[in-house]
């Protein structure tokens, strides 16, 4: 996974598409590359690159995490309660990604934590509560503090 803030720059996804003005103006985090095989360590993988995503961006005070998903990753991260950027959810032709349809998809940082506590999501405790060593150092490693 690698991860893009716009704070010098345009993000990757911005050579297919103009973000929405309202989203112009804060500071925002791509993640590309974001593959993980599937099955129980894929899905271990998948969570603990997640995590890290999510702690790094708060960590930089980023205000929205964003992805762009094919068909059915996005169904991932809706099950993350990640929103479409574009109201109306339609698949956007990515000229950087070959022209395949994907899903623009966000995640406002900072009410990650209340919107997976209100609705009991099964990977609160994982990201939120649970002490991951490994990933507060990488974190901590970029000028952040573990919680």
């Amino acid at each position: 996974m690698r991860i893009h803030v716009n704070r010098h720059g345009p993000l990757p996804l911005e050579k297919s598409v103009q973000l929405p003005e309202q989203l112009q103006k804060l500071v925002l985090a791509e993640a590309v590359r974001f593959g993980i095989v599937d099955g129980v360590v894929g899905q271990q993988a998948r969570n603990a690159l997640f995590k890290a995503f999510y702690r790094i961006c708060w960590v930089l005070k980023v205000d929205k995490m964003v992805v762009c998903a094919r068909f059915p990753v996005h169904k991932r991260y809706l099950g993350l309660l990640f929103e479409d950027v574009f109201s109306s959810g339609e698949y956007i032709h990515l000229k950087h990604f070959g022209n395949i349809p994907h899903r623009l998809l966000m995640l406002q940082v900072d009410q990650a934590e209340p919107i997976w506590r209100k609705n009991n999501h099964p990977l609160y405790q994982y990201v939120i509560q649970t002490d991951h060593p490994d990933i507060n150092a990488a974190v901590d490693s970029m000028g952040g503090h573990s919680q």
